[in-house]
């Protein structure tokens, strides 16, 4: 039962676009993660953890929400802008 669901979810989102966000919307954060970073170097130390830190303020507080509202939308309203 549980295959056929997430066969029947896959033949639906196979021919949405909305799978072109999903690879957009994380290189965002990314870029203004490491632009923050690369400003803010005299502030921080200079380590990874500071470009980690960096992208994960960027990707948590601004875009992940936005990717989970876009996954919701697309599996809620997919099959009917099929």
């Amino acid at each position: 039962m549980f295959l056929r669901v997430v066969a029947a979810e896959y033949l639906k989102e196979k021919h949405s676009p909305v799978w072109l966000a999903f690879l957009i919307l994380p290189l965002i954060p990314a870029v203004l993660g490491t632009a923050n970073y690369s400003i803010n170097t005299d502030l921080l130390t200079g380590q990874w953890e500071d470009l980690w830190t960096q992208h994960t303020l960027f990707n948590c507080y601004f875009f992940l929400h936005l990717i989970g509202h876009l996954c919701c939308m697309a599996l809620a309203f997919g099959a009917s802008a099929a």
